[in-house]
């Protein structure tokens, strides 16, 4: 039905909006960008919507599921046609390469991103279609045996900045408390997959207070030594400057 209702409005010509400083006044980029700030997702104030609180997927920033504000859409053809694919192509996307319990139950978790993209494409006439962010929280072992790189396989998937995060519970053997480590074999993989839309590759690591020099030594070794090589031949090197480098704290 929704696609349908789509289909509809998008297939009529709106009716001119000449009366409208957003359609008279302003260049279309400064519409684009208003439109874009109104659209950005949101944590859902919804009390079902919440995740419990002593879950390895409940976090600053992840207290619910993410919802955005639609009400725009409605207001007439003329902005629908120029936004209805927004609050998709907006919002951090979030994927989760673990075991069940890592991550939100189904009816909790985003709507799944093959479907949607695959609309969007059709609808562009795109191979690819461009997100803004998608970040996937990974458990190692998830993540050495393919995990992020058979999400970014998704057809039409074509993510600018990705970010791939390692929580305290994702590192191998954290129950037992051993030293951390993180082997690089799954780069060369997740390069083959690589879009030329990807031009930002983040890596977050967390884990207890008391590892921080273990941390610390691990991204050094990362900035020393990864990369990542898109098939076209680009070249993704880490930020020497910490100018992107970020430490934050958080109690959980």
């Amino acid at each position: 039905m929704a696609t349908l209702l789509r289909q509809d409005i998008l297939s009529k010509a709106p009716i001119p909006q000449d009366e409208s400083p957003l359609f008279t006044k302003l260049p279309g980029e400064v519409r684009d960008s208003i439109f874009s700030y109104v659209l950005t997702d949101h944590p859902d104030p919804t009390p079902t919507k919440k995740f419990r609180e002593n879950t390895c997927y409940t976090r600053p920033s992840y207290l619910a599921a993410q919802s955005t504000d639609t009400r725009l859409l409605r207001t007439c053809r003329a902005i629908y046609r120029e936004t209805w694919f927004k609050p998709f192509l907006l919002r951090e996307h979030t994927e989760w390469a673990t075991g069940e319990d890592r991550a939100p139950p189904p009816h909790k978790a985003p709507p799944p991103l093959g479907p949607m993209l695959a609309k969007i494409s059709k609808s562009l006439g795109t191979d690819n279609v461009e997100i803004e962010r998608l970040r996937v929280f990974a458990q190692m072992y998830r993540l050495e045996d393919n995990g992020l790189q058979d999400i970014l396989r998704t057809p039409h998937l074509a993510p600018r900045t990705m970010t791939l995060t390692i929580r305290h519970t994702d590192w191998w053997y954290w129950e037992d408390d051993e030293p951390l480590h993180f082997e690089g074999n799954w780069i060369e993989g997740v390069c083959q997959v690589l879009t030329p839309s990807t031009t930002q590759f983040c890596i977050e690591l967390e884990s207890l207070e008391r590892k921080k020099d273990q941390v610390d030594k691990i991204a050094k070794q990362m900035v020393d030594a990864w990369f990542f090589k898109r098939p076209d031949g680009v070249v993704l090197y880490a930020d020497t400057s910490n100018a992107n480098r970020k430490v934050s704290r958080w109690s959980g």
